[in-house]
């Protein structure tokens, strides 16, 4: 049987072995994901930047015959750079 995300980015390969054609497709819950990305230059040469992905780091969750199957947290990474330019 197959398995695809309602989304249609990508197949469930991994799960489609454990299902048969009449249990139902697997949907991935929607989410919002927050970047936020600030920079900043001064004196000419010196650039400082601040990032952070996934500000509110949404759990990933899907579903079938709405009951939840997977559920997973991906992280929030927060990047600071300082640069100088010659």
């Amino acid at each position: 049987s197959k398995s695809y995300f309602l989304s249609g980015l990508c197949r469930r390969s991994d799960m489609t072995s454990r299902q048969s054609a009449d249990i139902g497709p697997i949907i991935e819950k929607g989410r919002a994901v927050v970047d936020l990305n600030y920079e900043k230059a001064f004196c000419e040469q010196w650039t400082l930047k601040f990032k952070v992905k996934n500000l509110t780091n949404e759990a990933v969750a899907y579903s079938q015959n709405m009951n939840k199957i997977e559920f997973y947290e991906t992280g929030t990474s927060v990047n600071l750079s300082l640069s100088y330019a010659l």
